[in-house]
């Protein structure tokens, strides 16, 4: 896309660009090249006028960074103002006017260059997150169902105590009350251990990977280390030595395919030892500005020699099959991308350190968390809305509330809209991906209709799965529950929405 008020300029542009792309779009100032993107043109260049009548090229800019579908568009700077003011606007290159056709064309195949060359990462770092993926589902499948187990074991034993227990001519043994409770209590402890492993590879299958967040290492780290844990368990003992370090900014998804990666690394390299009682060290430390990720394994033999070829996606496979330096090329580029570095130590005659150093969040600006609500008991004549269209779901949930609130739940979002329409509820626990009439429509129906309803939802999700879906809740900004969710979580979420559309008192 040429941007340029000046037709003569304009059209040279498009003369010398037509060699080199596909299509070249022209427009004629900042305004209406918004209007063209806002139509769905998508283009991989933008070279850009910085002094335009209306619309400034700074004003585009600004305007373009707003939106997540045009920000990463890499623009060219074009301009006769040859002041160092082009600089804030963050171009790929600046060019100044009169623009030679050779000087235009070699920032054009470069800035090109480097987007395929992005291009190409995201698609390889995609491939690496899903072959790691695939390696790992059968650990991840036996993670599952050992606790899976013990949980239908247990629900079978505590069926068969209660069985027992309400026979007419059964009286009370505290023998087998005590056998029941033990049951319940294996049973919860299973179903946290199989909600703990879904809740690690989700992050993994995250599509959100361009979403930038500060992040808690040690719990990207824990991720890494349940979904790699079977691996993990059959080849070495994990030693872990974590300090209070402080959040780092990045996506989440990235981060633990980096620490998945190093991982799967200190395991192939201790299965190809052939070697007993290895070890791998899992370390977290502060460095100056930087937190920094320590792993560390017994077993890696390699040549100092390989060092300069290590993060060379070439290397991910040994002449012999055997897989190597599995991401390193994807792991240093995300990592680079945070404005962190990888490091890497040998140790004689094996042994190999990986160091993961990120700039920590004392180096930005981030919000503090919210203040927790106080605790409050709840009337029970407070109304609270249910709606999820799996039954037992929706049994569970009315259950856990039924104590402090009064719970009206529906399995047809087209029922509990009628309700909304009808009846007042203090909050509405509503799950997103429904058929027949989804989360999302059902709120933008019901606020439709009445406003006031949008501050009391809280949206309770399996996993949104689709990209409408993620959009939607950023934008609106609700409260999210994840299920499988505890009754303190309820409370918690409830008790954070009546403090935030509490009423403030005139003084």
């Amino acid at each position: 896309m040429v941007v340029d008020d000046d037709p003569r300029q304009r059209e040279a542009m498009r003369q010398k660009l037509e060699s080199r792309a596909t299509r070249v779009v022209c427009c004629d100032g900042a305004i209406s090249a918004l209007d063209e993107l806002r139509r769905g043109t998508a283009p991989d260049l933008i070279v850009l006028d910085l002094v335009m009548p209306e619309m400034d090229g700074w004003q585009f800019r600004a305007e373009q960074k707003k939106d997540p579908a045009w920000a990463a568009i890499p623009v060219i700077a074009v301009s006769g103002d040859r002041s160092a003011q082009p600089a804030v606007m963050d171009a790929s290159a600046y060019l100044s006017k009169p623009v030679e056709e050779r000087v235009l064309v070699d920032a054009v195949d470069r800035v090109v260059k480097d987007l395929e060359r992005n291009r190409a990462l995201a698609r390889a770092s995609e491939h690496e997150r899903l072959v790691s993926l695939g390696a790992l589902l059968g650990g991840i499948a036996h993670e599952i169902n050992n606790p899976l187990a013990f949980v239908f074991g247990s629900i079978d034993l505590l069926q068969r105590q209660l069985t027992a227990m309400t026979r007419p001519s059964a009286a009370p043994d505290p023998f087998s009350v005590a056998t029941a409770l033990r049951a319940l209590d294996r049973a919860r402890q299973g179903a946290e251990r199989i909600a703990a492993v879904v809740r690690s590879a989700s992050m993994f299958a995250s599509a959100d990977l361009e979403v930038i967040e500060t992040v808690d290492l040690h719990e990207v780290l824990e991720s890494s280390v349940q979904v790699a844990s079977n691996e993990i368990r059959h080849g070495a003992h994990l030693v872990r030595s974590y300090a209070d370090v402080p959040r780092v900014r990045g996506n989440p998804a990235k981060l633990g395919q980096v620490f998945l990666n190093l991982l799967l690394n200190a395991v192939y390299a201790i299965r190809n030892s052939g070697g007993r009682d290895h070890v791998i060290r899992l370390s977290t430390s502060t460095e100056g500005p930087y937190v920094v990720v320590t792993i560390t394994d017994s077993a890696s033999v390699m040549e100092p020699s390989a060092l300069a070829c290590m993060y060379e996606p070439a290397s991910a496979v040994h002449g012999t099959g055997t897989r190597l330096h599995l991401g390193l090329a994807v792991s240093r580029e995300i990592v680079e991308n945070m404005e962190g570095h990888i490091e890497v130590e040998l140790a004689q005659p094996q042994g190999a350190t990986f160091r993961v150093l990120l700039p920590g969040s004392s180096r930005a600006s981030f919000p503090a968390p919210p203040p927790k609500p106080p605790t409050k008991v709840y009337a029970a004549r407070e109304a609270v809305l249910i709606v999820d269209d799996e039954p037992l779901m929706c049994e569970v949930l009315a259950a856990s509330l039924a104590d402090d609130f009064s719970v009206t739940a529906f399995t047809s979002p087209r029922a509990a809209l009628a309700a909304l329409r009808e009846h007042d509820f203090e909050a509405i626990l509503c799950d997103v991906m429904m058929p027949e009439l989804n989360g999302m429509d059902l709120y933008e129906q019901a606020i439709l209709d009445r406003p006031e309803l949008g501050s009391r939802f809280v949206f309770i999700t399996g996993g949104a799965f689709t990209e409408r879906a993620r959009l939607f809740l950023r934008q609106t900004g609700r409260p999210v529950v994840k299920k499988p969710c505890s009754r303190k979580e309820l409370l918690d979420v409830i008790g954070r929405l009546r403090v935030s559309t509490a009423p403030t008192s005139d003084k």
